[in-house]
């Protein structure tokens, strides 16, 4: 059985003289002690009574709770109850619990002031255990709680020894749903109530927070660092529970995500052996994915791994089977030269994961589509008021200024700033009038833009423009206005005029909430440019370290490994228009620029340069190992396809096997690395290139070395 027991008043029932005793049991030196004792001895309490401190208290006994000295002292009391248990298991009056045949015996678990004692469940052992507490508590000045404490019995316990056993213990109940170190003890069948405690703690949280005025930050930092925290510890000791489990996937479903996931998801061909033809989205660049073929009557195809020959496409099959438009896009899949399984890959995110924020935009891409749709049909006046509100909330997202701005702007161009004529239009509460100026109502425009207060400030604001001017009675047509000149070259600062309406907004909040004076304008504009040039600095500063870590990055890799034994591989492709192939140019050299091999390669085009790219450096690694050579560094101008391989983030699925196929290739030789060269550094290598779209075989020639 497991005894859990309930210390009453635990840290304020500890003797000082049983703690000095136990310390000098416990061989501290005296000295030790006196300072450990001071500092126990020096508390005292007053009490707050209507806002007035009264009394004067020096306690005896007892520990502070929440200093940080308190919890070691309580675990030097405890040893003392833990050597009395030791003792008694040593003479055979208790025996432990065992977890496995060759375990150690247990026979308590402290923690602070949470402790578990294991025994064999007997009336005697029972009666032993409550000598032991007597004997503890006459000694510590602890006291046992045994209305709170519980006891959990093992299975094949009947009910009477059950009774027999709790009223040798003092009348201690049986454990039902107690909690230890703040898990719940007993897990029964029905998880959902044991763990019900985390969803009813969370429902709370959420119920005291609308009680409180939180700003728009501290609600995202409650949601996300509080409540989300909350379940964490559980759910790392133990699996969730299965309701729960069927209460999520009932979400997923009833939200239709299930469809928006279908939409985006491509199968990714790898060796072809588990996707079927004329069943599954495998094709990319096809409306639904699928064959637009017809199936034959007659065909028996029906898994893609039998259009494929020796990890190449049957291109006769293909032709044979499907439409010309098909068999161009089939024969554009790369396969993969690993033998990979295929997967599932989602294509619009990188690293082909699916995540909420990609199915979020998807969503809204569709949604826009409709309306857009929708617009077109209402006229051009609404679509063309349509296009602009998207273009304004574009630029305002892509803006390198404070989030907090963003927000800001955000809630003036929707109408949701809380200013008087809204809270008046809405609530009926308090009235309309702006109180900086009593004249006219408080809108956003007012407040902002036209405000008598608001003007002295616009007066002194270094940066003035007359291009907004005719447009502050409208605050969207104004922030228009002020984000087209960002796009001029000579009206790049005028973005800047932003940090000034969010710190009038901030001016108004002070003196009508905490009944503080308005600064003068210039101080009010000095704040608001000091934000902006602190923004500013961040931005370059971030700009600049991230330039410098790509020119470090890119001196590392020149001067890495850089020895005779490195074989250098130049790689090059080059394609002209309305031809089906490419060529590919690759020069083998040594460090000196000695010449070992080169190849003339032909090769079916993808239809980008990126993925043609890739396909010869995958080619060349192949040739590499071909040559059995164990340290090469492969040179290429594509810096997307270095980033690529650097990141493995393609939101492409035919780019993403070739990225997999030349990432498991690196990993067969010893050292193998990829830099970025200019397109003037391979002048030889790009007329190699040249030359091999007018090939009909792949040419290569050796250029023996000298001894």
């Amino acid at each position: 059985m497991a005894i859990k027991l309930d210390m009453a008043k635990a840290y304020d029932r500890v003797e000082w003289h049983f703690l000095q005793a136990m310390m000098q049991k416990m061989g501290f030196c005296p000295q030790w002690i006196n300072w450990i004792t001071s500092c126990m001895k020096s508390v005292t309490y007053s009490f707050n009574c209507n806002g007035e401190i009264k009394g004067f208290v020096t306690p005896g006994r007892g520990i502070r709770q929440g200093d940080p000295l308190s919890p070691y002292l309580f675990l030097i009391r405890s040893e003392g109850f833990s050597s009395l248990l030791r003792k008694a298991e040593g003479r055979n009056e208790i025996k432990g619990l065992r977890i496995s045949r060759q375990g150690p015996i247990i026979t308590h678990l402290f923690f602070a002031d949470d402790s578990l004692i294991f025994c064999k469940a007997s009336i005697h052992q029972a009666n032993e255990i409550m000598k032991l507490l007597k004997t503890y508590e006459e000694a510590s000045g602890q006291l046992i709680n045994l209305d709170k404490s519980a006891i959990f019995f093992s299975k094949n316990m009947n009910l009477e020894q059950r009774k027999e056993i709790c009223s040798a213990l003092g009348g201690m109940v049986e454990m039902t749903q107690e909690k230890y170190l703040g898990l719940p003890m007993v897990i029964t069948r029905t998880k959902d109530q044991v763990f019900g405690f985390i969803r009813d703690n969370i429902r709370r949280k959420l119920q005291d927070w609308k009680n409180k005025l939180l700003s728009t930050a501290s609600k995202e930092v409650m949601l996300k660092v509080v409540s989300m925290a909350m379940p964490t510890y559980a759910m790392f000791c133990f699996n969730c529970q299965g309701s729960c489990a069927k209460t999520l996937l009932h979400l997923w479903l009833t939200t239709g995500a299930r469809s928006l996931v279908e939409k985006g998801v491509i199968k990714r061909i790898g060796n072809g052996k588990s996707t079927n033809i004329w069943e599954y989205k495998w094709i990319p660049g096809s409306s639904s994915g699928k064959p637009s073929t017809p199936r034959p009557l007659n065909s028996s195809l029906k898994i893609v791994h039998e259009l494929i020959i020796q990890k190449r496409w049957d291109r006769n099959t293909i032709f044979r089977v499907f439409n010309q438009s098909d068999g161009e896009r089939i024969l554009s899949i790369p396969i993969s030269s690993i033998g990979r399984e295929d997967s599932y890959f989602w294509q619009h995110n990188a690293g082909g994961c699916y995540s909420v924020s990609s199915g979020y935009k998807l969503l809204m891409e569709e949604n826009n589509s409709t309306e857009k749709a929708k617009l077109g049909k209402a006229g051009p006046s609404i679509m063309e008021e349509s296009q602009q509100l998207k273009q304004i909330w574009n630029t305002l997202w892509k803006l390198n200024i404070k989030h907090k701005i963003k927000l800001f702007i955000w809630k003036c161009i929707k109408g949701a700033l809380p200013v008087r004529e809204a809270i008046f239009r809405r609530t009926g509460m308090g009235d309309s009038i702006c109180r900086a100026c009593g004249e006219s109502q408080e809108i956003v425009e007012h407040l902002l833009l036209n405000c008598p207060n608001t003007l002295d400030i616009w007066k002194v604001t270094p940066i003035q423009w007359d291009g907004a001017r005719d447009q502050q009675g409208d605050f969207k047509r104004w922030w228009s206005k002020i984000s087209e000149a960002k796009t001029r070259l000579e009206g790049a600062q005028h973005i800047g005029l932003t940090a000034n309406i969010l710190q009038v907004w901030k001016e108004r909040n002070k003196k009508d909430f905490e009944n503080q004076n308005r600064c003068p304008p210039v101080k009010t504009m000095n704040k608001a440019q000091k934000e902006w040039m602190k923004q500013e600095k961040q931005g370059k500063t971030k700009d600049s370290m991230s330039t410098g870590e790509i020119a470090v990055n890119q001196t590392v890799h020149q001067q890495e490994h850089e020895d005779e034994g490195i074989i250098i591989l130049e790689v090059n492709t080059t394609s002209q228009q309305r031809q089906p192939s490419f060529g590919v140019g690759a020069i083998a050299r040594t460090y000196q620029h000695t010449r070992i091999v080169e190849w003339a390669l032909k090769e079916r085009t993808l239809g980008t340069k990126i993925l043609d790219d890739a396909v010869a450096v995958k080619l060349v690694l192949s040739k590499a190992m071909e040559q059995h050579w164990d340290r090469i560094k492969i040179l290429f101008h594509n810096k997307e396809l270095l980033r690529q391989l650097r990141h493995q983030s393609s939101s492409e699925s035919r780019l993403a096997t070739l990225v997999d196929d030349i990432t498991e290739l690196q990993k067969m030789f010893c050292m193998c690395s990829f830099e970025l060269v200019s397109e003037e550094n391979m002048t030889n290598c790009k007329r190699l290139s040249f030359y091999a779209l007018g090939i009909l075989v792949n040419e290569e020639w050796y250029f023996p070395q000298c001894t």
